[in-house]
């Protein structure tokens, strides 16, 4: 499994998504609703590929070892056109060849199931961002994706307490929530 490290694992996986990583069949997180037509346009430049509509944040990413070489064999040879574009390219980083080779995987037939509503993972920013208005919901995924808390995530509060945390965040008006979230990540890195 893959984890971005702004993650807070608050809880096992549930049964169900067990046994289909038994099975054998990837897990990927689809965050495909925030792509637009040029971002669509360098997935499709970089897999040599057409109508790559799916965006997969590299947040989670769960498979078999033979998986993952195949994902890595498909990044690997993309790298070059990805050097030779990068200026160029929507978005720089490691979602967007992640993204590319993922789509051309499932165009030669990959099956991946995508847990963005299964309980799983969650990406929650607290404030107004991003077009994510989203409230945590109930009951809590398992996963916690948290990039707008990273200072509070390198803190030394165990898990539960920053679980805690992020209910009564999540209660709080966006204009209050967004001043308290820039608060907290401020006051732990300085400590």
């Amino acid at each position: 499994m893959l984890l971005d490290l702004d993650i807070l694992c608050r809880a096992p996986l549930p049964s169900a998504i067990v046994r289909i990583i038994e099975r054998g069949v990837p897990l990927v997180l689809d965050l495909s609703e925030s792509i637009n037509q040029r971002a669509s346009h360098d997935l499709d430049l970089l897999a040599g590929r057409s109508n790559l509509h799916r965006w997969y944040g590299g947040e989670f990413i769960c498979g078999s070892p033979g998986f993952f070489g195949q994902l890595f064999d498909r990044v690997q040879a993309m790298i070059p056109l990805y050097h030779d574009c990068h200026a160029s390219l929507i978005h720089q980083g490691d979602e967007m060849l992640v993204s590319a080779a993922l789509g051309a995987m499932q165009q030669d037939g990959l099956s991946v199931c995508d847990v963005s509503n299964l309980a799983v993972i969650q990406r929650h920013w607290f404030i107004a961002s991003n077009g994510d208005y989203r409230r945590l919901r109930d009951p809590a995924p398992c996963l916690l994706h948290l990039p707008s808390l990273k200072g509070v995530l390198d803190s030394q509060l165990q898990d539960e307490t920053i679980a805690r945390l992020c209910r009564r965040l999540d209660g709080l008006p966006y204009i209050v929530s967004r001043k308290a979230v820039r608060w907290l990540n401020a006051f732990f890195v300085r400590r």
